[in-house]
């Protein structure tokens, strides 16, 4: 796992769940321990959607 870390040290992580090519719901924040609670949350929602979640920066919104 790639990490990103902003000046401060904390690594950015982007949640994102996808329709199809369609983004449906997007959370970036500087928490990887709730990112992947996140992620596994969204994963058992939405079961046959993909979930993503990886390294990125705070400008990425």
């Amino acid at each position: 796992m790639e990490t990103v870390q902003s000046e401060g040290g904390a690594e950015w992580r982007r949640v994102q769940v996808w329709f199809g090519e369609h983004l449906i719901s997007d959370w970036i924040g500087d928490n990887p321990r709730y990112a992947a609670r996140l992620e596994a949350a969204q994963r058992r929602r939405f079961a046959k959607l993909r979930v993503t979640n990886e390294p990125t920066t705070r400008s990425a919104r």
